[in-house]
């Protein structure tokens, strides 16, 4: 594994990015060749492994304060097309991002 990426990779996957979209930049490793570094590296797998659990906790807290933003409680206040229109806005984009981010293997 080239110096330092192990870093590179860990640090976006903490931010709670997918590493498919990490992968995809110029200049960096597959998905594929870092899930085989995962598997022959203990530590970076555990390294790997952590830092998924941290960029979990991070949309969790996105989804945290989009749920307790000025615009998510106005939309509450209107009744129930508002509930609708909330539902909509802040709460399906963040489900749905965590629904993609459990998909990806560990």
């Amino acid at each position: 594994m080239p110096e330092g990426i192990a870093d590179d990779i860990c640090a976006w996957l903490c931010q709670g990015q997918f590493l498919r979209d990490y992968c995809r930049q110029p200049g960096t490793p597959s998905t594929r060749t870092v899930y085989n570094w995962a598997a022959k590296d203990p530590e970076f797998c555990e390294q790997f492994r952590r830092a998924r659990d941290i960029g979990e906790d991070a949309i969790r807290e996105e989804y945290a304060e989009h749920l307790l933003g000025p615009g998510a409680l106005a939309a509450l206040a209107g009744g129930k097309k508002s509930r609708r229109e909330f539902n909509r806005r802040f709460i399906r984009p963040i489900d749905l991002r965590l629904q993609r981010w459990r998909k990806h293997p560990r």
